[in-house]
């Protein structure tokens, strides 16, 4: 899992980035805050990732006499789990034999992330301690595809393709959400949204049985990616902490 570290630059930048807006910060009624988030996908699909998203922002807003207003920069991650495929599905080159599980193997593993920018707006109900809030997420929406193959069809008799390589589809996705804040103090929240992740999943599909050229390596020419647009929505748990 490739989460940890490099995602830990991200807070500690987030962090001093954080840290020179509040030494800056002058203009009554702005405020800085911090934010950590996770979520859970509200149904399934066949794009293997996780359930769950990973997310932390620095969130720079401004109170006015109708609600605050919010600007978030951040970063957000959704891992996936390692598969592996049927190959008997796959498509073959003309006049080319099926290729057998027995004699193939193709893993794949996904995920989905990237920086994301929010914009929200936040009124408190009636001068309680909860809000109501609305926005859109931009971004967060590199999908990452990893594959790996080696098929053949029964007894290895008429070919063996090997392949492997990383593909990946980047969009300006726009995430609607909407949820509830609850005050815990003056300097922290706990917040409840839904969030409708938008993004689109890739995956390569291998035609089987075009054999090799004339050094030994496979063809793959005739290789091809498939996208499909996604709209899933999550459930979001989140803590803020105002510097």
């Amino acid at each position: 899992m490739r989460f940890p570290h490099k995602r830990l630059g991200y807070i500690v930048a987030l962090a001093v980035i954080g840290s020179t807006i509040v030494s800056a910060q002058s203009a009554p009624g702005a405020d800085v805050q911090f934010k950590l988030r996770t979520g859970i996908q509200t149904d399934t699909n066949d794009d293997g990732l996780k359930a769950r998203t990973l997310g932390f922002g620095l969130d720079l807003g401004y109170e006015t006499a109708i609600g605050r207003f919010g600007a978030e920069l951040g970063f957000q991650y959704k891992p996936g789990d390692q598969s592996k495929s049927d190959v008997t599905t796959f498509p073959v080159k003309t006049g080319a034999v099926v290729p057998s599980n027995a004699y193939s193997g193709d893993i794949r593993r996904n995920s989905l992330e990237g920086v994301t920018v929010r914009l929200s707006f936040e009124q408190s109900l009636g001068g309680s301690p909860v809000s109501w809030r609305a926005g859109v997420q931009f971004g967060g929406a590199k999908f990452r595809h990893e594959y790996l193959g080696d098929i053949a069809d029964a007894g290895y008799a008429h070919y063996e393709d090997t392949y492997n390589g990383v593909a990946t589809k980047s969009m300006l996705a726009m995430s609607p959400f909407a949820g509830i804040s609850y005050r815990l103090s003056e300097t922290s929240a706990v917040e409840f949204n839904v969030l409708v992740l938008n993004y689109t999943a890739i995956k390569y599909m291998h035609v089987a049985g075009q054999n090799v050229d004339a050094s030994g390596h496979s063809i793959t020419t005739l290789d091809y990616t498939t996208n499909q647009s996604r709209m899933v929505p999550h459930l979001e748990l989140g803590y803020s902490f105002r510097f």
